[in-house]
């Protein structure tokens, strides 16, 4: 049986491992592995007998054929649902990982017990062939995921316990058995931004065209954003994963249009270049989770990078904050392709996502005035270059550069209140071999009102 992923998540995850990582605190006794393996096989399981025996889902239905041609054979790029995919994955990932942070393991430890989870979920309890990016979006994006959840859960639970335990149900199930594991991720959220807006949706036409949908017309967008900071962004200096950590939350909603989007990036080990009453600026290998689902976007984005941070110390009450990374794409989604037949034709082929690896990059600035308020710009580049192995037979492969640009200004009504108004851009440009190009765009205008915490 070949299985290239699981080999490269080994290399990848072992290289990380030579960074120190402290232990749980002594009075916690030792990490519990063989509970937490046990708790992981047993999502499994739970899981699988709702799909098989109150589902019913024909994929579900395994046989020791199955299995042993599962054992038998290569490993696969699947070609289920983005939804499925890129969202449910590295969720069901987070479980498994949680479960064994819950007990006691570290980052890379319960790293290692979501690709446990996911590769007997891969073999044994689908009729499926074993899926290659199912095992990384389970493992890598699990890890990336469970580990904000865990901290958050951490950082949340004694004062909010119900919603605590929606955060990570792992951590509130073993706190329930008495279980206190992972108690060394001790960090707080440090800062944390709602904001509630109404604004203009604007549909570009190219997004639809290659697609054969009609045009749609501007549209009143409600939209919903959170913000968070996890630890010291830009003094971070520590050998433990995710001691700081951002992410950022988006909803939006319209009577036509609809989308949610997570960005993401933590620290996987930080060193602390300055810090000082004036600058203060960290440096550090990161893992970033990034994800759009929308009616028009699909598209994900699990990354290993080199991270950059500062905050600087300006005239007149000024601060100027950059954010800076540099990241390889492990495994990248992202909508629409032509891959097989003519446009139009009886044998053209469509495929919600491409699959595919490759470079990517993220830029934040932000100019604050404590009175005044702020100017902010974010822009995100990534370079996808689709996978061979996993285009259908007679398809193409291709390269795909996304593009998101946002433009915020924003004025202080109030310490923690301020007003805004901000303007973004999504854009892609893929080329396909012997396939036509797509051009896609869609922006955004909003007035918000914002809320520190």
């Amino acid at each position: 049986m070949k299985t290239p992923s699981l080999l490269c998540i080994l290399i990848i995850l072992g290289g990380f491992a030579g960074a120190e990582e402290l232990p749980p605190p002594k009075d916690e006794g030792s990490p519990r592995i063989g509970l937490a393996l046990a708790e992981a096989q047993a999502l499994n399981l739970s899981l699988y007998a709702v799909d098989r025996y109150l589902i019913g889902y024909e994929w579900a239905q395994v046989s020791p054929d199955t299995i042993w041609r599962n054992l038998r054979s290569d490993w696969v790029w699947d070609q289920d649902s983005f939804a499925v995919n890129q969202l449910g994955h590295p969720y069901h990932g987070s479980l498994y990982f949680n479960a064994a942070r819950a007990n006691g393991l570290g980052f890379y430890g319960s790293t290692l017990a979501a690709l446990s989870g996911s590769s007997v979920w891969e073999l044994f309890l689908e009729t499926e062939l074993p899926s290659k990016n199912d095992l990384v979006a389970t493992t890598i994006g699990g890890a990336a995921l469970g580990e904000m959840l865990h901290r958050l859960y951490q950082a949340v639970e004694p004062s909010h316990p119900l919603a605590a335990a929606l955060l990570s149900p792992m951590d509130a199930a073993n706190r329930a058995l008495g279980n206190e594991g992972g108690k060394e991720a001790e960090g707080a959220i440090s800062e944390g931004e709602l904001s509630l807006a109404a604004g203009l949706v604007d549909y570009r036409p190219a997004l639809d065209a290659s697609r054969g949908e009609a045009d749609r017309d501007q549209d009143i967008l409600g939209t919903f954003e959170l913000r968070l900071a996890y630890g010291d962004p830009f003094g971070a200096a520590s050998s433990i994963p995710y001691e700081s950590f951002e992410q950022r939350l988006s909803l939006a909603l319209s009577p036509s249009y609809r989308s949610i989007a997570f960005f993401s990036d933590g620290f996987l080990r930080s060193w602390a270049l300055a810090d000082s009453a004036r600058r203060r600026a960290s440096l550090g290998p990161s893992l970033h989770y990034d994800l759009i689902y929308s009616s028009d976007i699909t598209f994900s984005a699990i990354s290993l990078g080199l991270s950059w941070k500062s905050e600087r110390g300006l005239p007149r009450g000024l601060r100027l904050r950059t954010r800076l990374h540099a990241d390889w794409v492990a495994l990248g989604a992202s909508e629409y392709a032509f891959l097989s037949g003519e446009e139009g034709s009886s044998d053209e082929e469509r495929r919600e996502y491409d699959l595919g690896t490759g470079e990517g990059a993220k830029l934040g600035l932000e100019l604050l005035h404590p009175r005044r308020g702020a100017l902010i710009l974010d822009y995100a580049f990534y370079g996808f270059h689709t996978i061979p192995a996993s285009a259908p037979e007679e398809g193409y492969e291709g390269y795909a550069m996304i593009g998101m640009l946002s433009l915020a200004l924003e004025r202080a009504l109030s310490p923690e209140l301020s007003l805004g108004l901000a303007a973004s851009l999504y854009h892609k440009s893929g080329v396909y071999e012997d396939a036509p190009d797509v051009e896609d765009a869609t922006s955004f205008v909003n007035l918000y009102v914002k809320r520190r915490f």
